[in-house]
Formats: structure tokens, sequence, C-alpha cells
């Protein structure tokens, strides 16, 4: 089967793209996608506590799409299977938006939905106080972090997740988060 797999990176966004990456992770990547990240902030004009925030947030999805990403076979991939995903640096007139895309397990679509939401769901003082709560009772997944990065992601971002999850092939969706940070 024939999948255009640019329909499913492709991004509803009207604003300026700063980066992008689409392709095959692997940890020797890792390194080089936030360093041409990091480059490509150092060249803009922003404010420092923005560019933190900013470089955070990238580092942590960089590491969740790592950790998170499942393997799957693409054509032309040589037959092999691969850890494909894609990150995008946006500017609007309002936010900085990075975009993160990996494939995930149908079965994994509600407890990701469920954790997200129940992430959008809290204030910043509740935000804070869920996250000494892992770390209290550390409650932590079999992945070693209890879904904290996501947490002071949004505590980073200080705006809600929004995240869509579309059909692929063999019981697979391709997830899409999208992460906004206020310019001041």
């Amino acid at each position: 089967m024939e999948v255009d797999i640019n329909s499913f990176i492709k991004v509803d966004f009207s604003g300026e793209i700063l980066f992008s990456f689409q392709g095959e992770l692997t940890s020797s990547k890792i390194t080089i996608l936030l360093e041409d990240i990091e480059t490509k902030l150092n060249e803009m004009d922003i404010d420092i506590k923005v560019y933190k925030k900013i470089y955070y947030i990238c580092v942590e999805s960089v590491q969740n799409l790592f950790h998170h990403s499942m393997t799957i076979h693409l054509n032309g991939s040589i037959n092999e299977d691969i850890r494909f995903c894609s990150i995008q640096l946006f500017k609007t007139d309002k936010y900085y938006s990075i975009v993160t895309g990996n494939f995930v397990k149908e079965e994994k679509i509600p407890e990701i939905a469920n954790h997200i939401e129940s992430i959008n769901g809290f204030s910043k003082d509740e935000l804070k106080d869920y996250y000494k709560k892992i770390l209290t009772n550390q409650e932590f997944s079999s992945k070693g972090g209890g879904g904290l990065g996501m947490i002071d992601i949004a505590r980073k971002a200080n705006n809600k997740y929004i995240y869509s999850f579309k059909p692929f092939v063999k019981e697979t969706a391709f997830f899409k988060l999208q992460i906004n940070i206020n310019q001041n």
C-alpha cells in the first residue's frame, strides 16, 4: 500500500516556518537536531525567557518522540522498520508553536488522550501540585517518567495542548501534538 506520509505531517497553520524535520529519529540524530534548533533560535531576536522556554520544550519534545514513537514500515525505507517522526517550529503574531508527530498504537490513544485532557484541565497551580504529587509518590511509567515531561511542557508553555490522531495502517495512528508558547 502506497502511503503519502506528507498528508500526516501537514500542519494547517498560518505563520512562518522556522524549523522543520521529518524522518527517522535515532539517538545519534537527537544531538544534531537540537543543535540545528538552537542555531535557528540564536539567529532570531527572541526574549531570553521565551528562548529558554522554546528550547526546553523542543528538548523535551524530541526526547518524547524518541522514547514514545513506535517503529513503522514506510515505502522506500529499504524494507526496514523506522522510528519516523516530525517536529516543526512556527511563528505567528501571538505564538511560537512546536508541532510534533509520531506513530502510536491505536490501543494507546485513549491513554494518551486522557493524559492530555487531564493536563489541559488543570490550572497552573494544579499542574504544579500534580507534578509534585507524581514526584513524591514516585508514580513512574515503564518508560521512567510518569508523564512528567508532558506536565512540565504544559507548565512551561502555559497554554493548552492541541492534538489529533489520524488512523494509519495495521492498528496504528499518527499522533500530532501542538504546543503554543506566547511571544511575550
